[in-house]
């Protein structure tokens, strides 16, 4: 288990504060099972993100505000594995995971909404040890990605800053499915 809570100093812009963002909280685990008779390893990992209320400077205010309602969203994540050894030196298994943004999110570096998203991710892994110390790995992902849409009523969006609608334009629902192929291997010296 892993646990972290941090904090940022203000984004100046000409000496001027501009931005703050709300403490951050980030927790992860894993735990694995390894099977008797051969029956292999499953493993189970998850992880969650929160973020508080970030400081922004509101249009016409000389100072930072804290905001009134939270624009960050909540990450959750969960990954489920599993190696079934084949022979001495390889290992073969299924894997997935499946990750959800709660809602739509305030991503600071584009000044922008994000808007909320599911992703589920099935495929399959490898693992050979060529030594001792060597282990290769190899794993192949089919991915699925919906977004929310972020609606724009008549091209305005609400912003934050301006606490206002001003001019914007709307995002449709994403959904998307790719591949991702990665391979690596573990050395101990």
């Amino acid at each position: 288990m892993t646990g972290t809570v941090s904090e940022e100093t203000e984004t100046k812009e000409n000496g001027s504060p501009l931005y703050r963002a709300g403490r951050r909280y980030v927790a992860s685990a894993a735990v694995s099972r390894n099977w008797p008779d051969q029956w292999g390893q499953t493993s189970v990992n998850g992880a969650f993100a929160y973020s508080n209320r970030n400081d922004v400077l509101f249009l016409g205010a000389s100072s930072l505000l804290t905001e009134v309602f939270n624009t960050n969203s909540m990450v959750y994540r969960v990954g489920v594995q599993h190696l079934f050894p084949i022979g001495d030196t390889i290992a073969l298994g299924p894997t997935g995971s499946y990750l959800n943004r709660d809602r739509n999110g305030y991503n600071a570096g584009t000044l922008q909404f994000v808007p909320a998203k599911e992703r589920w991710t099935a495929g399959a892994q490898f693992r050979k040890a060529v030594n001792q110390n060597v282990t290769l790995n190899l794993r192949g992902e089919h991915i699925w990605t919906r977004q929310d849409e972020r609606a724009a009523p008549n091209g305005q969006l609400f912003s934050v800053l301006a606490n206002a609608f001003v001019a914007g334009s709307a995002v449709p629902v994403v959904s998307s499915t790719g591949w991702m192929v990665a391979g690596g291997a573990n050395v101990n010296f």
